[in-house]
């Protein structure tokens, strides 16, 4: 799924394709449905029901404004996308706190070009995030939308990590060159 997204022309806009993975914000309720926002040009739909494990009775309550990780279920060019929380291959469920997708509390959501996104995604180009790893300790979500979700324990690294993400396309020297000076400071 991931050799797909590389092939893709870097688009200026996002356009969903079926197998995506998305952060989106919740809009609203509508029916039996969430309206999310994914940054296409039409709103998504996202059932209630549709995360792995959820019941009418056991299923995320998600408010205007919360951040959910999805996955891009159907496309249409004359409606929104069809989502879902269902993973292919992790049956974890959403209230273990294990599941693949589901709602995303806490962090700092980021906005940025999808071409950072795939640079980030490439595994032959994500040197310097492995090398930000070994400096901070951080939980970090990429959707193909151009969202980042990302969580620290410290607000202050959040904001260095944000930063950093958007110099992860330097050279590797210059990039070490960046965190030895962010490790100075901190």
């Amino acid at each position: 799924m991931v050799e797909k997204f590389y092939e893709r022309k870097c688009p200026v806009k996002y356009c969903s394709e079926i197998g995506d993975l998305v952060i989106g914000r919740i809009l609203d309720r509508q029916g039996e449905h969430y309206r999310v926002d994914i940054g296409d040009r039409f709103e998504a739909l996202l059932q209630f029901y549709d995360f792995e494990g959820a019941t009418k009775r056991n299923r995320p309550n998600l408010d205007h404004g919360d951040l959910v990780y999805v996955r891009v279920l159907r496309t249409s060019q004359n409606t929104g996308a069809m989502l879902t929380g269902k993973s292919l291959n992790n049956k974890k469920t959403w209230s273990s706190g294990e599941a693949e997708f589901g709602p995303l509390t806490g962090g700092y959501p980021l906005t940025c070009p999808i071409s950072l996104i795939q640079h980030l995604m490439n595994p032959k180009g994500c040197e310097n995030l492995e090398s930000l790893g070994q400096c901070f300790k951080f939980d970090l979500v990429l959707g193909y939308n151009g969202k980042i979700w990302l969580s620290t324990l410290d607000p202050i690294k959040t904001i260095i990590i944000a930063n950093a993400l958007q110099k992860v396309t330097l050279p590797v020297s210059e990039f070490s060159t960046l965190l030895n000076k962010i490790k100075s400071f901190c």
